[in-house]
């Protein structure tokens, strides 16, 4: 829990350059002076867009939060790996069976409990489960029995409701906006820990239902957007259009392969996941290949050129195409 490796720095950088300056058409954060910049944090948020929610909340902040997942995502050993490094722990449900949820998911809730401990910072998204919904469905009381476990040792972390949205679930270049409100005042009476729980539930759905907007108001606000952006996005048509092009055929086998697995996906909210997956680590690896194999071809000069210049174009393609397909 101490200063995050270099490997996971590493990791991190990428991932949201990928993710800010690729596949957002914008990024914005609203409301981040709630957030303490220092001492424990739990973010309670909603799950409209699985992946991307976790993407869009950990990249707006600096306090860099740990994450829970489904626990089946942990049944292969080397996704359990990339995921625990990726400090995403395991979420346990009733219908994981009896066991994981009497042995293992409190040994998932101590570790989180650890993390405040620590001064560091969580976030659970209460809803659940993820569903492209701009509504807010009833909330687990996970997040709630923690900050009571933590109450208990002695740790009063600051509980902040957010809400993640998007112009777009399924399509590169959405609009993306995060926004934190408030403290919330977790202060209630109760004779009984349901009690307490289900106050602490309704005083968080209400906090977080006034942060949502309307279907109407995410059309404005990206409507709003796409005018602002007319002749940016021209420029991109007309200079960025080669590169697009160029960048495509390079880039066809995984460019191929995430639209054949995007098709397959019945999951409207998956779509986006399965991009930012493919598209996102899919394409560096891909190049990494081909300038290894161009090593056989040509010099370490024109190798390194090549490297030094590829994410420039790889951000000229990506503007292009969200020009493109936006317009």
């Amino acid at each position: 829990m101490g200063k995050p490796a270099w490997a996971y720095t590493t990791l991190y950088r990428y991932v949201r350059w990928m993710y800010i300056k690729l596949y957002c058409r914008t990024y914005s954060v609203h409301g981040l002076e709630n957030v303490p910049h220092k001492g424990s944090v739990l973010f309670v948020t909603t799950h409209q867009n699985n992946l991307p929610d976790a993407l869009s909340l950990g990249f707006a902040t600096d306090r860099r939060p740990a994450f829970v997942a489904r626990a089946d995502l942990f049944k292969n050993p080397k996704v359990a790996v990339l995921l625990r490094f990726l400090k995403i722990l395991p979420m346990h449900r009733a219908d994981h069976g009896r066991k994981a949820i009497t042995d293992e998911l409190p040994e998932t809730m101590h570790m989180l409990r650890d993390y405040l401990a620590a001064g560091q910072s969580c976030t659970i998204m209460a809803e659940g489960s993820s569903a492209p919904l701009r509504s807010l469905r009833p909330l687990k009381k996970g997040w709630a029995r923690l900050v009571l476990d933590a109450q208990s040792i002695g740790i009063q972390p600051a509980v902040i409701p957010v809400v993640m949205e998007y112009s777009d679930w399924q399509d590169w270049g959405p609009d993306v906006r995060v926004v934190f409100g408030k403290p919330l005042n977790l202060e209630v009476d109760g004779d009984t820990m349901a009690v307490r729980l289900n106050h602490m539930n309704r005083i968080a759905f209400d906090a977080i239902s006034s942060l949502i907007a309307s279907d109407e108001e995410i059309q404005s606000w990206s409507n709003a957007i796409s005018r602002k952006r007319k002749w940016k996005d021209l420029m991109w048509k007309i200079a960025g259009t080669p590169f697009y092009i160029g960048f495509s055929v390079i880039n066809a086998p995984v460019f191929w392969l995430t639209k054949h697995r995007v098709a397959k996906h019945h999951r409207v909210d998956f779509k986006s996941t399965l991009q930012v997956g493919f598209i996102g680590l899919g394409t560096p690896l891909w190049l990494m290949l081909l300038h290894l194999i161009a090593t056989f071809f040509t010099t370490p000069v024109n190798i390194a050129f090549s490297a030094l210049i590829t994410p420039i174009i790889a951000y000229i393609a990506a503007r292009t195409h969200i020009a493109w397909k936006k317009s």
